[in-house]
């Protein structure tokens, strides 16, 4: 935790500003302390403070401000977890695993509390083999990391049979000798072969079916369940988009269902994916096709082909059945039959369908390619996107690597480059773009592999900079922004540069020259900087304290911070609208409706400019947008026009209606008090007993008046670029408001025909 500033000098070293009126004393400083959020525990991450600094002269006044600390935690957990491997069984058909389970030697760098995740609990015998899971590490702020841990399941060899692993498969035997998974393959592989479509019933695999091949098979529709209650299949790209299927078991709906290109689902529920619900519907849509494919698979032996259906399956079909029977079976659970199955037993239905269209799948075509991407790269800002590369061999040559085998002919590459981040603009340090590669053979085996480029500034801005004056009268203050000093500063790549002044306010300490340094920042972090000189001016305040105000004499005469007040007071005149801009007071006094009625007599309220406006006409919208919100920007685009339904367009406005920009509530306000008081317009600001803020002073001419404020007003909402940076629209604000509450004592004196009463007040008192 920082320590306090307990001096004012302090105060200013760290960047506050104290500014002090004609009360020649010596300012002194007083702080508190305060947890606002969190449990001051062992967790920084939890904890907010809020130090309040009073700062009081020997005159009795005092003003406070608050600075919040807030303790910050970016660095992410670090995630350790460890490879899992299970058994299943026909007894055991499930496994789930929880986050107890994985984690271990997880740490936290500032975390009271760890959040995990897991990408994947529930594993069963269709996750034979390895699966890759992802655990993801989140701490109390956020930040998270991940990492990856391999599940194996691992199934049992098929009942009653030895599991050897003596080396060469022997055919015939029925076992797997050389634990690959598959038994008796090179008797199977040559007589009897399926295909899968990828992620079929939740199965991975390499050979996945063709659109040519789809098309040979569907020469006839393919029908699935029974009749009454069936699912025609007439199209390949159907096939396509309803598989793989979902993790439902149900049976078909009633009804007999025909998919076509319009309509591939008919009313077969659907996943939100597109993908058809019942996965024994998939499986048996995928051994349809294969036995299609392969005309002798219908008529093998189960016996024969050694495929681990359950015994709860078996019990259901033929003496000695065929894989074709297993169909058979599946058509007639899908058509709704009873054949004897409770709910939980349908996933060995699915199962046993599923295990026979795996289990022959590498008797198929057995090509495979790998890829290992070109590297990463980066390019210069303001550089061209390299070419992709053509040909199997630029790749190559470019650092990819490409391995192939089992399909004879030439391999092919194609190229996809897509963005993924940044506008596309001249801000090209923004841009990060992949690019996908594609290497295909003639046997339609096709992988990807991705590269990411990714454009690089590394180029500072060029800083440039002119020097600059400032007056300081007395025991005040000036201050000075980077717009004041800024002379042309660029950057060859960013859209925005941001800036930063060593010092920004100055007292008649700093009399002569200062040396200031303006730094440039772009938008990737690349900095610079160039020095100023700053030449302070110090003149001395022309008062007389002590002495009664003389009206007329321009002199704060008793030192109270205005000018001639006894005069203005009677001279100009304004109304606040209650709340208005956030400020509240029973007190203080309220433009009625017919007041503004009035004052809208001449013509409709336009603040901003042509293009981006917004016109009020009638007293009714003025009551009801207003107060206005808390936002300090411009307005949107277009010419928006309040009328008697008091809409306001695309203009933002808060839960109660009203509007949500607080200049352009302040803005509202002043043109009404200047038609209520034409002479207000037309008053000099240095006449007006008003500290009027530097930064909207030096936007503003010579001897600029109310006029000149409100002018700067309507530019500002209307979109121009006067030279405020975001920080400094507030002070437009307070420019405005200023001049609507500094002179509501005078109301009295104006509106006696109007038999108003109310409290005299007044709210800033310096």
């Amino acid at each position: 935790m920082p320590e306090t500033y307990t001096t004012v000098q302090q105060f200013v070293d760290a960047g506050g500003v104290v500014t002090q009126g004609n009360c020649p004393a010596t300012l002194s400083i007083v702080t508190n302390m305060e947890q606002v959020e969190g449990a001051d525990t062992a967790c920084p991450s939890d904890d907010i403070f809020i130090i309040t600094y009073t700062i009081a002269n020997d005159c009795g006044s005092e003003v406070s401000c608050s600075q919040q600390i807030a303790y910050e935690d970016t660095e992410a957990p670090i995630c350790v977890a460890e490879d899992m491997e299970f058994a299943l069984d026909e007894g055991t058909p499930f496994v789930t695993i929880s986050v107890e389970d994985v984690v271990g030697g997880i740490t936290d760098n500032c975390g009271c509390e760890l959040n995990y995740t897991l990408s994947q609990t529930e594993f069963s015998v269709i996750n034979y083999g390895v699966n890759t899971v992802t655990l993801t590490v989140t701490d109390a702020s956020g930040n998270s990391s991940v990492c990856d841990f391999s599940v194996e399941i691992v199934l049992p060899p098929p009942s009653g049979q030895p599991d050897p692993c003596s080396g060469e498969e022997v055919c015939g035997d029925g076992v797997d000798n050389d634990c690959d998974g598959l038994v008796d393959e090179d008797c199977l592989q040559p007589e009897y072969c399926t295909l899968t479509q990828e992620y079929y019933g939740g199965y991975y695999g390499d050979q996945a079916w063709t659109m040519n091949l789809l098309e040979e098979l569907l020469t006839e529709p393919l029908v699935l369940g029974l009749p009454g209650q069936s699912f025609t299949i007439a199209d390949p790209e159907c096939v396509m988009a309803l598989l793989p299927s979902g993790n439902s078991l149900s049976i078909l709906p009633v009804g007999d269902h025909v998919s076509s290109l319009g309509n591939c689902s008919g009313n077969v529920p659907v996943r939100w994916t597109g993908r058809i619900r019942s996965v024994i519907l998939g499986e048996a849509i995928t051994l349809a096709l294969n036995l299609r494919n392969d005309v002798h698979l219908a008529a093998l032996p189960l016996s024969e082909g050694y495929i681990d259906v359950p015994e709860i399956i078996i019990q259901l079909l033929p003496e000695n059945p065929n894989v074709g029977d297993v169909l058979d079976l599946a058509n007639r659970v899908l058509g709704g039959e009873d054949v004897g199955l409770h709910d939980c037993d349908y996933y060995w239905m699915y199962y046993a369908v599923g295990i026979i269209n795996y289990s022959l799948l590498d008797c198929i075509n057995t090509s495979t390619i790998e890829l290992s991407c070109v590297s990463n790269t980066t390019i210069p800002c303001g550089g061209t996107l390299p070419a992709a590369y053509t040909t199997v061999q630029q790749f190559v040559d470019a650092g990819g690597v490409v391995t192939s085998s089992g399909c004879d002919g030439a391999l092919t590459i194609s190229s996809q480059t897509a963005q993924v981040s940044g506008a596309g603009t001249a801000c090209s340090s923004d841009d990060t773009f992949v690019r996908t590669y594609t290497v295909s053979n003639e046997c339609e085996l096709s992988v990807t592999c991705e590269q990411q480029i990714t454009y690089q500034d590394t180029e500072a801005p060029i800083c440039v900079a002119t020097g600059h004056s400032v007056t300081v009268v007395g025991a005040g203050s000036a201050a000075i922004t980077a717009n004041d000093i800024n002379a042309g500063s660029s950057d060859a790549c960013s859209c925005e540069l941001y800036y930063d002044l060593s010092q920004t306010v100055f007292t008649a300490e700093n009399a002569g020259s200062n040396n200031v340094t303006l730094t440039v920042t772009d938008e990737s972090g690349n900095s610079t900087t160039c020095d100023v000189v700053i030449e302070v001016i110090v003149n001395e305040p022309d008062v007389n304290c002590g002495e009664e105000e003389i009206c007329g004499d321009g002199i704060d005469n008793n030192c109270n911070g205005l000018i001639d007040e006894t005069c203005l007071q009677d001279e100009y005149c304004t109304y606040s609208h209650k709340d208005y801009g956030g400020y509240w007071g029973a007190s203080w006094t309220t433009m009625i409706s017919g007041v503004i009625d009035g004052l809208l007599a001449d013509g409709p309220l336009v603040v901003g400019l042509p293009g981006q406006s917004l016109t009020i006409t009638s007293s009714a919208c003025v009551v009801t947008l207003l107060p206005s919100g808390t936002a300090l920007d411009e307005l949107p685009s277009g010419d928006v026009v309040a009328n008697s339904t008091c809409g306001v367009g695309s203009i933002p406005t808060r839960s109660d209606g009203s509007v949500g920009n607080i200049l352009l509530g302040e803005t509202v306000v002043l043109t009404l008090n200047t038609r209520l008081d034409p002479y207000l317009g037309y008053m000099p600001l240095n006449e007006s007993c008003i500290s009027f803020p530097a930064v909207i002073m030096n936007l503003l001419g010579a001897n600029p008046t109310v006029n000149d404020v409100l002018d700067l007003a309507n530019r500002v909402l209307g979109g121009e670029n006067v030279g405020l940076h975001d920080c400094d629209y507030y002070w437009m604000y307070y420019a405005v408001g200023i001049i609507n509450v500094s002179f509501i004592d005078c109301v009295a004196p104006c509106t006696d025909s109007l038999s108003f009463f109310f409290e005299r007040q007044r709210l800033f008192k310096r």
